[in-house]
């Protein structure tokens, strides 16, 4: 009897190649909950991928977009915080050259905790994800 073969990961930026950078583990934070929503419908764009950590007594919510590829350097990332948690709560965007676009959200933790949260995850192979065409 021949052993099956695991199935083949997709090298694009689509959700089937981003949800392979999910594990049930991201350093302390685990995973509770992943998603591949329907596809994006106008005018309010969805994200191609949603997951969800939880560490103690925080929850964080993980969504991934691909937009354009930026004119940025090979391994150049730009990070946007928001926080310590206000109203809504606190938000970093880690966005990739490849267009790959990774925001946590959180209301119970800050700002510093997404990050090390987003950085948990292996931004490398999410950058060489090819760009998938509009």
């Amino acid at each position: 009897m021949a052993a099956s073969k695991p199935a083949p990961r997709s090298s694009r930026a689509d959700a089937d190649g981003l949800v392979t950078l999910f594990p049930g583990a991201l350093g302390a934070w685990q995973l509770t909950e992943l998603e591949k929503p329907l596809p994006p419908q106008p005018p309010e764009p969805r994200p191609l991928v949603r997951a969800v950590y939880t560490q103690g007594p925080h929850s964080a919510e993980i969504s991934v977009r691909t937009g354009s590829p930026r004119s940025m350097a090979k391994g150049t990332r730009e990070v946007y915080r928001e926080g310590p948690p206000q109203r809504n709560g606190s938000m970093v965007v880690v966005s990739l050259a490849n267009g790959v676009a990774i925001a946590a959200t959180s209301r119970t933790a800050d700002a510093a905790a997404l990050e090390g949260l987003i950085r948990a995850i292996d931004l490398e192979r999410a950058e060489r994800l090819k760009p998938t065409k509009r």
